[in-house]
């Protein structure tokens, strides 16, 4: 059974004990026939207020019953959330990229962080603006992006983006992602505004 279906059952188990045990009280009370009913008014109000409690310790003691897991159980459940914790964790810090500042610099490039995509040739503020409202945030997101969402990304932003070619980004952004910042330079040299010269 579920923790949920135990907690309904406790409940019902507690107030069925309440419950009964109050309408047994009532009828020693309302029935002097009965050998347990007391004489005096006093004491069968007192038997009635007795019978309540007894019924909800009872009540009580049958709910803890029906809904504790107990340690182990605890225990268990918490070991088999741990991996998907360390899961997620784990998948979080492999999608940061680390950069090699110096040897950026090396190459003619000065990297503010990951995040950083007007390093890709054709990328300006504007364009870096739009992609990163389109969820593309970080050279390895570009660089896992298909070039025909990025074009839908641009005719999405509006005839200001109309000039934009994305061809090249997301090779690009794969270079960057890699650290690979000579090939990266070789390749930002034969580019004009994201597009080989030869095809421009």
């Amino acid at each position: 059974m579920t923790s949920n279906a135990h907690a309904d059952l406790g409940s019902i188990l507690r107030y069925l004990g309440t419950t009964g045990l109050a309408l047994i009280v009532l009828m020693l009370v309302l029935q002097p026939d009965v050998g347990f009913a007391a004489p005096l008014p006093a004491h069968r109000m007192s038997l009635f207020l007795y019978g309540l409690l007894a019924g909800g310790i009872l009540g009580w003691f049958l709910c803890r019953l029906f809904t504790y897991d107990g340690p182990s159980r605890r225990a268990s459940t918490a070991q088999a959330e741990a991996p998907a914790v360390t899961h997620h964790a784990a998948a979080a810090t492999s999608s940061v990229t680390t950069i090699d500042f110096r040897r950026a610099a090396a190459h003619g490039f000065s990297v503010r962080d990951e995040h950083h995509l007007q390093l890709i040739e054709g990328i300006g503020p504007k364009i870096e603006s739009l992609l990163n409202q389109g969820g593309v945030r970080s050279f390895s997101e570009l660089a896992a992006t298909h070039v025909d969402q990025l074009r839908q990304m641009l005719t999405a932003g509006g005839p200001g983006f109309k000039l934009a070619r994305p061809d090249s980004w997301v090779a690009q952004a794969q270079l960057a992602a890699a650290g690979d910042w000579a090939q990266l330079r070789k390749l930002q040299d034969q580019l004009v505004g994201g597009v080989e010269r030869s095809a421009g």
